[in-house]
């Protein structure tokens, strides 16, 4: 007969067949060791598996402060736009919103699967956010040279989202979770973004730096 000790420090029946349902692997090895009986389920089966912490998935960051800085810049030109209402700028204004909007939620899809990671550049995204604040509060002043100074703004945002996609092209090579998106494409789209924009600003500065009496 076994003794009163030895039944109260075996787990109950319900135990064992809830473990067996789970098919509880070698991992368990690692439990807690518990003498009062506790509910199993697929949450606590096994408390050792290791998580992923995107924190520590350099690709993670590295999408996470790109997509702070799309942003950033999506916020600037919708200020852009309000500015240039029924002005020649308004309509080239539109199009380009539409299409930094676009590259943006394909970055915010590509880094919500990967997760949020965190901030690596908290310094350099802060100074963009006061700088592109700056360029905002400039546009409504007398003068076109808040909305030069914000088309050289978004040049140089655009300049690193063409390094942002060529950048995954070579990732991608290694790398799984980056397939079936076309960086080439997404790169020369890019570089066509910036080449206007860089030409709008020059057309502006005709008229934007000229010395006002």
């Amino acid at each position: 007969m076994r003794s009163a000790r030895s039944a109260a420090a075996s787990p109950p029946q319900s135990w064992a067949l809830k473990a067996s349902r789970l098919q509880i692997s070698n991992r368990a090895r690692c439990w807690s060791i518990r003498k009062v009986p506790f509910e199993v389920s697929e949450a606590n089966a096994f408390p050792c598996k290791k998580q992923e912490n995107p924190m520590s998935d350099p690709l993670a960051i590295y999408l996470h402060d790109h997509l702070s800085g799309a942003r950033i810049a999506t916020e600037l030109l919708r200020s852009l736009r309000d500015t240039q209402k029924d002005k020649p700028l308004e309509k080239f204004v539109v199009r380009l919103l539409a299409e930094v909007e676009a590259d943006r939620e394909l970055l915010q899809v590509m880094s919500e699967k990967l997760g949020a990671g965190s901030n690596s550049f908290k310094e350099m995204t802060g100074w963009l956010a006061e700088k592109a604040t700056h360029i905002k509060l400039g546009l409504g002043a007398e003068g076109d040279l808040g909305t030069l100074e914000a088309l050289e703004f978004l040049a140089l945002g655009i300049l690193g989202k063409v390094s942002l996609w060529k950048t995954l092209e070579v990732a991608a090579a290694a790398d799984g979770r980056l397939s079936g998106y076309d960086f080439q494409q997404l790169a020369a789209s890019a570089q066509t973004q910036h080449d206007k924009v860089e030409q709008q600003g020059l057309e502006l500065a005709k008229t934007a730096l000229r010395r006002t009496r």
